[in-house]
């Protein structure tokens, strides 16, 4: 790839992230409006472990486990949901992903009640459930 084709390529990367921090923003606008508990918050212990852990498995997924959605050339936001390891999602997919989600905490196993959480990192967006505990503890 040319010096031009890289400098496109990191060009797009970064669009994608500013894409994923407008979207991210735009659900915590909406689950405002209709009374969800949504909010920032400093990531506990367990949740940064959680997410590291998420981070190391991205780089062994191979490109047959993204959905069809998403070309690796054209580079947009992509979807890492904690209860469908090893995929790499586009927003439609995602969202349709959701529905496949379990009731228990993605970072303690608990079987309690949960909060639907995302952590946006540059063009990519991490979903899980949490419960209080592991969201807000150490």
């Amino acid at each position: 790839m040319t010096d031009t084709g890289l400098l496109g390529l990191r060009d797009q990367i970064e669009a994608a992230g500013r894409e994923a921090a407008s979207g991210v923003a735009a659900v915590e606008a909406q689950a405002a409006v209709s009374g969800e508990p949504v909010g920032r918050f400093a990531p506990s212990t367990a949740v940064r472990e959680m997410v590291a852990t998420m981070l190391a498995e991205l780089g062994d997924v191979p490109r047959n486990a993204t959905c069809s959605h998403l070309s690796f050339r054209r580079p947009g936001v992509f979807f890492w949901a904690a209860w469908l390891p090893g995929r790499l999602l586009c927003a439609e997919c995602a969202e349709l992903a959701t529905t496949l989600v379990s009731a228990g905490c993605d970072v303690c196993g608990e079987q309690r009640g949960t909060t639907w959480s995302m952590v946006q990192l540059g063009p990519i967006v991490l979903l899980f459930t949490a419960c209080q505990r592991c969201l807000t503890s150490g």
